[in-house]
């Protein structure tokens, strides 16, 4: 769609406010006694191949705003004053919007093709004084996540960007030999770069593209192949029976029945017993909650990450309750996320003025 053809919606909720507050006290922190108040709203940016009918404009302020709430919906803006916005950078589109523009098309607004939200800040600051522009540059690096996002110094007109990927480029194995691969910096362990190079050099006799290697870094991994996990061991020249995946699952061959599935689909069935559930009585479609007899098993797996990535890394860690519900939820027949637990692993934080006893000074 062209310029200034992005439809624009409003929503400020009073439970923010705790939220506000946190921003305000970091903001002190950060620069000082200058701001007197924060005030957050959310803009939703709808990109629509055609103008919306009013029929349809109601459909979409319905969809966006909250049932419990509906007074603080609006299409205007109600921040006044230095207000700083940020969102998602308008080259990636977000999981969240692919899954809203699937809700929009569900309930008939199929000619939306991409809906995204920012976050509008604005900032008060104390009686009689004003924020420079370092002091801005300062609070607006508070805001955002660099990593996947950015800072809009006006309000969105287009989703297009001006940036252009970079350019294709092929990897001079043959020339240059692993090095060549070493000068990437991926996460290839030493027998994948040698593989790789012995692959593409000798075997093909073609150089590969800077593209293809990224791509096989990400499929060679031992998260999407279990190669640790699934290799030969051998220890003192003499190869082991069992490979580590063999060994989770021990137990499952030595005492069938306990278990339905091991680890399969990066998940586990534990059987179950019958329960009385309220269920569905045509599945099928709209139908009446009746009581029904099932068997209930019960589905498990533990997650080995959980970090912010490229890809999402809003609330810290996308990939890992992003795995733990995918991974119930597909494992047999089908599972519901009913809990989980989490375990952080971090290194020395090294935080100046709160020294621990167990870091390490010459880090």
């Amino acid at each position: 769609m062209g310029a200034d053809m992005l439809v624009k919606r409003y929503r400020r909720s009073l439970l923010w406010r705790p939220g506000e507050e946190l921003l305000k006290k970091r903001i002190l922190m950060e620069i000082g006694p200058v701001v007197e108040d924060v005030k957050t709203e959310v803009c939703f940016y709808i990109d629509s191949d055609r103008p919306l009918g009013q029929t349809e404009s109601s459909l979409l302020d319905w969809l966006l705003s909250e049932t419990f709430e509906p007074m603080v919906f609006t299409r205007e803006s109600r921040l006044q004053g230095a207000v700083l916005e940020v969102g998602p950078r308008v080259e990636i589109t977000t999981p969240w919007s692919t899954n809203a523009v699937k809700i929009c098309h569900s309930c008939g607004l199929t000619s939306v093709r991409r809906l995204e939200r920012s976050r509008r800040h604005q900032i008060d600051p104390k009686p009689g004084s004003a924020l420079d522009k370092h002091q801005i540059t300062r609070i607006l690096s508070l805001l955002y996540d660099r990593m996947t996002e950015s800072p809009y110094p006006e309000p969105l007109r287009t989703f297009e960007s001006d940036r252009k990927p970079a350019l294709v480029k092929l990897i001079p194995l043959i020339e240059e030999g692993i090095r060549a691969l070493e000068k990437l910096d991926l996460s290839l362990d030493r027998q994948l770069l040698e593989h790789n190079y012995n692959y593409f050099a000798k075997v093909l006799g073609a150089n590969p593209t800077d593209i293809l290697l990224t791509h096989l870094d990400q499929t060679q991994s031992d998260h999407s192949r279990h190669r640790t996990f699934n290799a030969i061991w051998r220890i003192d020249g003499v190869d082991k029976e069992s490979t580590f995946m063999n060994m989770i699952k021990a137990n499952h061959v030595r005492h069938p029945g306990h278990t339905l599935v091991a680890f399969e689909d990066n998940a586990s069935v534990i059987r179950g017993h019958k329960v009385r559930m309220l269920l569905n009585s045509d599945p099928a479609g709209p139908s009446a909650i009746v009581v029904q007899q099932i068997d209930a098993d019960v589905t498990a797996k533990g997650e080995s990450h959980n970090h912010p990535t490229a890809i999402v890394s809003s609330a810290g860690a996308a990939t890992g309750t992003g795995g733990r519900i995918r991974d119930n939820q597909t494992v047999g027949r089908g599972g519901s996320v009913v809990a989980g637990s989490t375990l952080y692993l971090v290194g020395n934080l090294s935080i100046p003025g709160y020294e621990l006893p167990w870091e390490s000074i010459n880090w």
